[in-house]
């Protein structure tokens, strides 16, 4: 490939100390059905042989390009990436996942089809300790196969973030400046991408068909780490910086709304994955975002069912009160150890049940609710 040809889709790979999985990630690039591809490879100051592998790797396919760079964290990994591109549209492949033969060439001839912005596809949750692919169903399927705006299904907001099942427009991501957040060290990061995509979008296509595969029993990967239990919280600072310079945008209301339910699952799910000593701290800091999002009238009926408007309420009151009883599985509807079931209900809405939860709830909601019972919280 010339240096001056435009491929149809190039592939960002950040790699941090993924030996055991890196190279079956390039070679399912390296088979792609469509050819016309370049994959960067962004070796973001790995101490393992992760770097050595994609050289070598980089060796056998003149497509490939490896930047070797010291650490800088997940987001300024994949920007590296971003920058190098010369592709028509850009995807993302997290290193210890892979994707299908024809993933690209499926995704590239929707998005061309749909003259899209974004085209995202579906994915199997994996686990090689049990040579296991188990499919989740993520869009509705009416909501498949055709071009529509992100707010024509906005459950995709708060779906799990995937930027990796996906490949954006690169005129689209630079002339908007959709670029992922630079922390160094974080975690989430890929929300706010993915929230800024959706946001800002005109023209997005999903596929129904599953194309990656998405590691769950990478022992080294952030889902499992403790020490990252306070970083969700900048990266919402982060998306309501963005909504503030972007308050002329015509669905500025529903972004705020959008926002504020995207906030409870995340900051609900991050609560039951960090050790517990941390739980009075996190229950402040949650109990203060959610206070501030009711006075902002930002809890919509057709957003915020009732299950997660009693845990909004509880712990916005008396944040001390709720965590203890919480942790004690005194809140059935809310976490404990039957409520825990409920709560893994909403981390699956947001791996891939949303779009039939969220069309479901309204009903189950009380249309006698009205505005004023949503400030009771405040009293």
């Amino acid at each position: 490939m010339t240096s001056d040809r435009t491929p149809k889709v190039s592939v960002i790979v950040p790699v941090m100390n993924v030996e055991p999985f890196v190279e079956q990630c390039v070679r399912s690039l390296m088979r792609q059905t469509l050819e016309d591809i370049e994959i960067i490879i962004v070796d973001d100051g790995s101490t393992d042989r992760s770097g050595a592998i994609c050289d070598a790797l980089a060796a056998e396919d003149a497509r490939i390009r490896v930047i070797h760079k010291a650490n800088a964290g997940y987001g300024a990994a994949v920007n590296t990436g971003f920058d190098a591109a010369r592709g028509e549209y850009l995807g993302i492949l997290e290193s210890d996942d892979f994707c299908d033969v024809d993933a690209y060439e499926l995704l590239y001839n929707a998005a061309k089809q749909a003259d899209a912005d974004v085209a995202k596809a579906q994915f199997y949750l994996y686990w090689k300790s049990f040579e296991r692919a188990d499919p989740f169903p993520f869009f509705a399927p009416d909501d498949c196969g055709h071009v529509l705006s992100p707010f024509d299904a906005d459950y995709v907001f708060n779906l799990k973030a995937s930027i990796w099942s996906a490949i954006y427009r690169a005129s689209f991501l630079r002339e908007k400046g959709i670029r992922l957040h630079e922390t160094p060290g974080a975690s989430y990061q890929d929300s706010p991408f993915n929230f800024m995509v959706f946001a800002l979008a005109e023209r997005a296509t999903f596929l129904e068909e599953r194309l990656f595969f998405y590691r769950q029993d990478n022992e080294g990967s952030s889902v499992n780490s403790r020490h990252k239990a306070f970083v969700i919280f900048g990266e919402y600072d982060f998306m309501e910086e963005f909504l503030e310079a972007h308050a002329d945008h015509p669905r500025i209301e529903r972004l705020w709304q959008l926002l504020a339910l995207m906030r409870h699952d995340a900051y609900l799910w991050n609560y039951d994955r960090v050790d517990p000593s941390y739980h009075a701290e996190l229950a402040e800091r949650m109990a203060a975002d959610f206070a501030r999002d009711a006075r902002a009238g930002r809890y919509r009926a057709d957003l915020i069912d009732a299950r997660r408007w009693r845990n909004i309420s509880l712990l916005a009151r008396n944040p001390e009160k709720w965590s203890a009883r919480y942790d004690a599985g005194e809140l059935v509807e809310a976490g404990g150890i039957a409520g825990k079931i409920d709560n893994a209900r909403t981390y699956i809405s947001g791996l891939g049940l949303g779009p039939y939860l969220s069309r479901a709830a309204g009903k189950y909601l009380s249309r006698s609710r009205d505005e004023e019972a949503h400030q009771w919280v405040l009293k």
